[in-house]
Parts: C-alpha cells; sequence; structure tokens
C-alpha cells in the first residue's frame, strides 16, 4: 500500500499544495544538498534546504507517540545531514542532532507543513553524490471527515411590500429540518416550496416554529413579504430545535 504521507522539496510554500514529490523508490527526484566546498579541517555546513511533508488529499495526522510525524534520516552517511523545524519562514535555530530525527508535533493534513534539511562535508571525503541517505516520514494517517453539509441559502434584501423568491438548495438527503426565525420584524408571511410544490404560507403575527420532510436531490426556496422595514433570520435545524444548524440566512426589507 503506497503511503499516504510524503516529503516535497522544490521550495514548497506553507499550507499550499506545491512543490515536487521526493523520489520514494529512487533517486529520480531526491533532495540536492547543494554544492559544499570540502574544508581541510572539521566540516563545512551546505544551505538550508527547504522541504514539506503533507498527507494525500482528505487525509490528515493523528497523534501517536506525542508527535504527528517524524521525520527519520537513515543509511551510511546519515551523520552528513541534518533537519530543522519552520520558525516563521526559516530554519529553527535549535536544529535536531546531525543524523538525528525531527518530530513535528502539529496535526500535518493535505496541505505543506514545512521544514528544512541541510547538508554538510566533512574533511578528506571524496567528491561523490551521497545516496545513501534516505529522508522519510513516519505517520498514522486518517481519512478526514467530510465537513458537515448545510443549506446554503443566501442573505436576501427585499424591497417593501413585494413577493421575493430565495434561492433554491438540494438537501444532500433525506431529512427533516425544523424552521425558526428571530430578528426585530415579524413579516407579512412566508412561503416555501418543496420540489417546486407549494408547501405552506405563514403568517408573520402567527408565526410558530415549522418543520419539513426534505427528499435527498430535491428542492427547497422560500418567498417572504413585508410592509415593514427590518430583518428576520431564517434558522433551520436537523430533525428539531436542538438539532445542528444547517442554514442560517438573513431577510432584509427595505
Amino acid at each position: 500500500m503506497a503511503s499516504k504521507i510524503k516529503i516535497y522539496k522544490d521550495s514548497p510554500t506553507a499550507n499550499l499544495q506545491d512543490g515536487t514529490m521526493v523520489s520514494e523508490e529512487d533517486w529520480s527526484n531526491a533532495v540536492d544538498s547543494g554544492f559544499i566546498s570540502i574544508p581541510d579541517t572539521s566540516f563545512t555546513s551546505g544551505n538550508w534546504i527547504k522541504l514539506s511533508i503533507r498527507c494525500d488529499a482528505d487525509y490528515k495526522t493523528v497523534l501517536d507517540l506525542e508527535r504527528h510525524a517524524r521525520i527519520n534520516l537513515t543509511g551510511t552517511e546519515n551523520i552528513k545531514w541534518q533537519l530543522a523545524l519552520d520558525d516563521a519562514g526559516s530554519p529553527s535555530s535549535t536544529p535536531s542532532d546531525w543524523g538525528s530525527y525531527l518530530d513535528i508535533v502539529n496535526e500535518i493534513n493535505d496541505t505543506n507543513t514545512i521544514f528544512w534539511a541541510r547538508a554538510k562535508a566533512v574533511s578528506g571525503e571524496i567528491v561523490m553524490n551521497d545516496q545513501t541517505t534516505i529522508v522519510s516520514a513516519q505517520a498514522l494517517t486518517v481519512v478526514s471527515a467530510p465537513a458537515p453539509w448545510t443549506l446554503p441559502f443566501e442573505d436576501m434584501t427585499w424591497p417593501l411590500g413585494s413577493g421575493e423568491y430565495s434561492n433554491e438548495v438540494i438537501p444532500p438527503e433525506n431529512c427533516n429540518v425544523y424552521m425558526e426565525f428571530v430578528g426585530n420584524i415579524n413579516p407579512g408571511y412566508i412561503l416555501f416550496y418543496v420540489n417546486g410544490v407549494f408547501s405552506g404560507g405563514y403568517n408573520g403575527s402567527t408565526w410558530g416554529a415549522q418543520t419539513f420532510a426534505l427528499t435527498q436531490g430535491g428542492t427547497l426556496r422560500f418567498a417572504g413579504y413585508s410592509n415593514n422595514a427590518g430583518y428576520f433570520d431564517l434558522i433551520m435545524h436537523l430533525d428539531d430545535v436542538n438539532g445542528r444548524i444547517v442554514s442560517n440566512s438573513r431577510c432584509t426589507f427595505a
């Protein structure tokens, strides 16, 4: 099964989905350290390389062992690589030890979480491409729950004394919706149309909360009328007044 979390290079942007995926099975898109001069003594660090980690679409990490992901460096030359968290667009001033792992404690979703890597050259080594060190990500991932559905009625402004229709919405499942309104006026009337059929008219002076049965793929719209300037908010809950709010739109008469 392919990994659901991957590493990206080529200066990815935080919270976006850009960058080039680092090769998983070969070295075709390896992380490039850039040119590093081999010193006479000790070592010389290369420039920091901006990388990112992100999950596949609709996946996110879960907290495991007090971290959301661990970036590992493995291989015979891993001691020549170093990792750092991102700090406001720059490598942290307290990177991991050379050759050590990097833990990310915040949740990772399907947009870029930035981290940094750099290599070093030590005295006496031979110039070569290092194909021994592997940078990998370890995390538990789960499918993200889809956002709760809504009935996306638009806010409306209607002239006084005229009947106007709202936009039409489509329920994504069979359901009952409980409707109430609050505001600084009582509308002269509200008319509801379910699946294109008139389903009830209610005088504002005697308005009470109403419940409608809706069908998946059907339609719902309403019209309003008032001779008084002001507004009311039409609030719709699933099932009853304690249910999740699926719509809250403002109707203004002016």
